[in-house]
């Protein structure tokens, strides 16, 4: 197996899809010859990062009084 392999099957297990440190970790188990830079390389190019959309789920109220939080509530 080579390094891209190993680092696959690592973060893919059920225990897996961690940081890149805990892909570290649990990849030296399988190769001592794997660095930092060769989990970041693979997840960069394998994994799609998540990033938070500014400006989304917010608003800015423009005077008091024009935003209101309700709780609601059911009964069957």
């Amino acid at each position: 197996m080579n390094k891209d392999e190993i680092i696959e099957k690592v973060y893919y297990d059920a225990a897996g899809y961690g940081s890149i440190n805990e892909t570290l970790k649990d990849a030296k188990l399988f190769n001592k010859d794997i660095t930092y830079e060769d989990v970041k390389k693979w997840k960069d190019s394998n994994v799609e990062r998540k990033r938070k959309l500014s400006g989304m789920n917010s608003f800015i109220a423009h005077e008091a009084f024009e935003e209101f939080q309700m709780d609601l509530m059911f009964f069957c």
